[in-house]
């Protein structure tokens, strides 16, 4: 199932007006819909590697600092719900019904029994969820300089710069990766996935009108077979399993009994954190995206 998806995905990308100049990639990233009684619907698409250095940023906060695929197909994906909220409430949309969403009786809506929301990621999202495949794809000298003794130990609350130090995992890392790139204060995607899979993806307005969404599966591509054992570990500790350590009962603001799992998905940690099933696609070049 996990293959069709993409295949759609990839095939609504390469028919935008925009693609990279020859020999340039970028990273796409994709929220979609599955239901059992319909169709799966593509909600947002997105591609992107770039955020705003902190030299950069406005003085009135009027321009985007994160736009990394993943974080643009969130906000695609926000913005999709509450058009669909919209859609529902107009009083003149006559008796359209959605069927993705209902209305509950406090007035906020939620997901439908047996939808799922989905995310695509044509990569490894960036941060601690991909230190190790990175580290497998430099040179012995870079691997060694980037994860050698030379960096102090991280004081408590503090994040890690980019990719320094490849061994330290589980850790909060700052964008970009590249060590001679002006530093941000955006977190990496796996921790901001990480705390999608806390508080839900939807945000702080969409919450007003919006039970909080989880996703229900991670679909990455280019993971090459040798190497997806790793992948996987990584992305469990990267984007739930380092969780448990977080202080806090967030079960008042999620319904589990309305979020259906696959057989083998791993579940809910008992502190009420979202692990999405992982679905690692073996085949890079069906996902390489030029």
């Amino acid at each position: 199932m996990c293959d069709d998806d993409v295949i759609c995905i990839l095939s609504t990308y390469l028919r935008l007006p925009y693609q990279p100049p020859p020999g340039q990639y970028t990273v796409v990233a994709s929220f979609y819909l599955l239901s059992t009684s319909i169709r799966p619907k593509i909600i947002s698409i997105a591609t992107g590697t770039k955020c705003l250095p902190i030299s950069r940023y406005p003085s009135k906060g009027e321009a985007l600092h994160d736009s990394h695929a993943e974080v643009l197909a969130r906000r695609g994906a926000i913005r999709w719900f509450l058009l669909e909220v919209l859609r529902c409430s107009l009083e003149d949309s006559g008796r359209y019904e959605s069927p993705w969403i209902e209305q509950r009786l406090n007035g906020r809506f939620k997901l439908k029994e047996g939808v799922q929301v989905c995310l695509y990621i044509s990569t490894p999202p960036c941060g601690d969820a991909s230190m190790r495949i990175l580290a497998l794809g430099q040179d012995e000298e870079m691997a060694s300089l980037k994860n050698s003794s030379v960096f102090a130990p991280l004081g408590e609350n503090v994040a890690s710069r980019g990719r320094d130090n490849y061994g330290r995992l589980g850790v909060l890392r700052t964008k970009p990766g590249r060590a001679d790139s002006p530093p941000t204060m955006c977190m990496a995607c796996s921790d901001k996935i990480a705390l999608w899979n806390v508080l839900g993806f939807q945000g702080a307005l969409a919450t007003r009108f919006i039970e909080p969404l989880y996703l229900s599966s991670i679909v990455i591509g280019e993971v090459p077979l040798g190497v997806q054992d790793i992948v996987k570990e990584d992305c469990d500790r990267a984007l739930w399993r380092r969780l448990g350590s977080v202080e806090g009962d967030y079960r008042s603001i999620k319904d589990h009994s309305s979020t259906p799992y696959s057989s083998w998905q791993i579940g809910l940690l008992d502190t009420g954190f979202m692990s999405p099933q992982l679905c690692l696609l073996v085949n890079p070049s069906s996902t390489r995206v030029p």
